[in-house]
């Protein structure tokens, strides 16, 4: 929660951003209880280490090291783990969800499969879409930043 109330990296999407955190924190502690899509849980918390970069990348821009090459080279780790971690695999995880049969075992605090744990299975593919569309936005503000880095203007947009 600390880069989305404190560092401004996604100061456009606040909302998405902030139903994206709210929905984690929500449907997170169910999968840990009932035993349910902890695969999907687990992978999308260890997406987590390319928000590491997101914290450096707002440390440099505002120390005004934006046109640095550790800037730059921050921008490339990020933008690559971004793609590798979070994007590439949406299709393996799609076909995944798609082919898994639905839960079947009980957690032995009950004695039937809570309706909400089938709910929190189709909730699994929100974030697949949300990687989709912020790696867009990762590529479009890569290239951007690339070019304002190689640009040799006296007065560098921000």
């Amino acid at each position: 929660l600390y880069d989305m109330l404190v560092i401004d990296t996604w100061e456009t999407d606040v909302a998405l951003m902030a139903a994206h955190h709210l929905f984690a924190i929500t449907l997170w502690p169910i999968s840990s209880n009932l035993g349910y899509y902890q695969s999907w849980v687990l992978w999308f918390l260890s997406t987590e280490v390319s928000s590491i970069f997101l914290a450096f990348r707002w440390m440099l821009s505002e120390s005004d090291r934006k046109r640095t090459p550790a800037y730059a080279l921050n921008g490339l780790i990020f933008t690559g783990l971004f793609i590798s971690i979070r994007v590439i695999p949406i299709p393996v995880w799609s076909l995944s969800y798609l082919l898994a049969p639905s839960p079947t075992e009980v957690h032995p605090g009950f004695t039937e499969v809570p309706r909400y744990a089938t709910w929190c299975g189709y909730a699994c593919l929100i974030p697949l879409a949300l990687n989709a569309f912020w790696g867009y936005k990762v590529v479009i503000g890569f290239i951007k930043s690339a070019n304002e880095f190689f640009s040799h203007d006296e007065n560098p947009t921000k």
